[in-house]
């Protein structure tokens, strides 16, 4: 039998782990489904680091970035490619992925592959520390 490397045995494992937070239906493992917005309650850290411009969270499954005193910026926080959960590089002002290298702009565009599908964007709304995040 084939020996799987150890990025295929990574992304083997994160995908059992995404199928078993989804299938216990944890709030933060699923994305906004039907025409309902999807509610995040922020932590008290969370909503401290979006009040400056440039400040960022991962709040569950979602990349949100403050761009200005009055815009935001929600994205997927999951790697098109491979799903594994993004970083960001802030020196860079990149997301990037651990498990194959993909690299993300802040808008969601692909810089580099092997990911070759934007990030997914959301509508949003944030009402102090609840974010909204609305399916398109």
């Amino acid at each position: 039998m084939e020996k799987l490397t150890k990025d295929r045995r990574h992304a083997l494992k994160l995908g059992g782990i995404m199928l078993c937070a989804f299938a216990c239906g944890k709030p933060d493992a699923v994305l906004p489904v039907g025409d309902k917005p999807f509610e995040i309650l922020l932590t008290e850290g969370q909503a401290k680091a979006l009040q400056q411009v440039g400040g960022f969270v991962f709040a569950g499954q979602f990349f949100v970035m403050r761009l200005s005193a009055a815009e935001f910026r929600v994205l997927s926080r999951w790697c098109t490619h491979a799903a594994g959960a993004l970083r960001f590089n802030a020196g860079a002002n990149l997301l990037e992925c651990p498990v194959h290298g993909s690299v993300f702009s802040t808008e969601g565009t692909v810089l580099q592959g092997p990911a070759n599908a934007p990030l997914k964007r959301y509508r949003y709304e944030l009402r102090q520390d609840k974010l909204l995040v609305f399916p398109d």
